[in-house]
C-alpha cells in the first residue's frame, strides 16, 4: 500500500507525519510513505523545530526536500492523507477522481492538525502530539490492509 501524507508546504505536518507512519508501519510488510505539499515550498528543507521535535521524541528524521503534489502523486498513492478540511476540500476540487481515498489524518478522533509555522517548540511538539494520536488511530485500519 502506497500511502500520501499531504499539508501546506511539505516542511512541518506532512514530513513529521511521513515519519511517525514509516515507524510505526515498519512492522507491516508493503507500505510505502511519501509526502508532498498542496501549494509547495519546493526545495526547501524540514523546519528546524520539525526536525528537532522529532529527533527529541527518538524518531529517525529522514527527509529530503519539499516537493509538490502533482497528478503522478495522486494516482501513485492508494490512501492519502491531509491535515485538514481545507486541504481535503482543495484536493478533491483538484483531482475530484481520487476523492475516495483523501482522508484528514485526524480523521476517527474528528480532529484537525494546525500548522506549527511560526510557533515555539511547545507548538511543534503538540503538533507532534496530534500527529502521533491520528496515526495510532489508524493502526487498526492500515493493520487490516496488509
Amino acid at each position: 500500500m502506497k500511502i500520501l501524507v499531504l499539508c501546506r508546504a511539505n516542511v512541518c505536518r506532512s514530513p513529521m507525519a511521513q515519519c511517525v507512519l514509516r515507524q510505526s508501519i515498519e512492522d507491516i510488510s508493503g507500505f510505502i510513505v511519501d509526502s508532498a505539499g498542496i501549494w509547495g515550498a519546493v526545495g526547501k528543507k524540514m523546519h528546524p523545530l520539525a526536525y528537532k521535535v522529532l529527533n527529541d521524541r527518538g524518531y529517525r528524521a529522514t527527509f529530503e526536500t519539499a516537493k509538490l503534489v502533482l497528478g503522478g502523486n495522486i494516482a501513485w498513492a492508494d490512501l492519502i492523507f491531509v491535515m485538514d478540511k481545507a486541504q481535503r476540500k482543495e484536493l478533491i476540487a483538484r483531482f475530484p477522481m481520487a476523492s475516495g481515498k483523501i482522508w484528514l489524518l485526524g480523521h476517527w478522533l474528528g480532529i484537525e492538525i494546525k500548522d506549527p509555522v511560526g510557533g515555539d517548540y511547545e507548538f511543534f511538539s503538540a503538533t507532534l502530539n496530534a500527529i502521533e494520536k491520528s496515526v495510532q488511530s489508524w493502526l487498526p485500519v492500515l493493520h487490516a490492509k496488509e
